[in-house]
């Protein structure tokens, strides 16, 4: 695959698979959680204090992609995609937008209230 595969189905692979390399989190996707599914959720494996959502969106405008990475984070509040891990007694819990454009990456760091 090359960055002409520019569907989000193959920035999500890449993504997740270098996430899956770091053996301190458990990696998984597309599972449901509060009223949707999440691209990416990664949980820490050894202390249960840290964990982190990412949302993926694609755009062929790279003028839009800060406007769709903080959709992606809008996403992740608005769908309650942290409900089961504050449930599970995380007490850390990121959430990272990010938008891709060809050979572009833009991320944003959300905010929970």
């Amino acid at each position: 695959m090359c960055y002409y595969d520019t569907v989000e189905a193959f920035y999500h692979g890449v993504t997740l698979t270098l996430l899956q390399l770091n053996p301190d989190y458990y990696c998984v996707s597309n599972r449901e959680s509060g009223s949707g599914r999440f691209d990416v959720c990664c949980r820490q494996k050894k202390e249960w204090k840290w964990a982190f959502i990412l949302e993926f969106k694609v755009t062929e405008d790279p003028r839009e992609m800060i406007n769709d990475a903080n959709q992606a984070v809008s996403q992740i509040r608005d769908k309650e995609y942290i409900s089961d891990l504050k449930r599970e007694g995380y007490e850390k819990i990121l959430i990272y937008g990010f938008s891709f454009c060809a050979k572009r990456c833009r991320v944003v760091q959300g905010k929970l209230d």
